[in-house]
């Protein structure tokens, strides 16, 4: 019979700063950047899309009054269904995170975890042109 090993749960809620798109079309906001934005009751947050490299943005305030922002409770959830939709983010069945990248002119950035998936198209010729 082999040694058991003692294996500690993970709670990825209070170690750093993520933001986690579920399956049902809500953002959630994890402890570390709830602490960052002083989230402790009903909040309205600005987000952000950046379709060239794949990125989340989100902050407290936003110049452009005809932008409306996304209520988000006091737990840190919000319904981004609408933001999923109008920035195509695909979710593969299962929820993603996306990590913490910088702070740019007061805006949190992140990036989302894993693997780029890089697609392409192949010309007659045999090139690859990536898409």
């Amino acid at each position: 019979m082999g040694k058991l090993q003692l294996i500690s749960k993970r709670d990825n809620r209070t170690k750093g700063v993520s933001i986690t798109i579920g399956v049902d079309g809500r953002m959630y906001l994890s402890q570390g950047l709830k602490n960052l934005l002083q989230h402790n009751a009903s909040a309205k947050y600005f987000l952000y899309y950046d379709t060239e490299d794949n990125r989340i943005g989100i902050s407290t305030s936003h110049p452009d009054a005809n932008v409306d922002a996304f209520d988000f409770n006091a737990n840190g959830e919000g319904r981004v269904v609408s933001f999923v939709e109008d920035c195509e983010i695909h979710i593969p069945g299962k929820p993603i995170t996306w990590l913490y990248e910088a702070k740019e002119d007061g805006i949190y950035v992140f990036y989302a975890k894993g693997r780029q998936q890089t697609t392409f198209r192949q010309e007659r010729n045999g090139n690859l042109e990536k898409i």
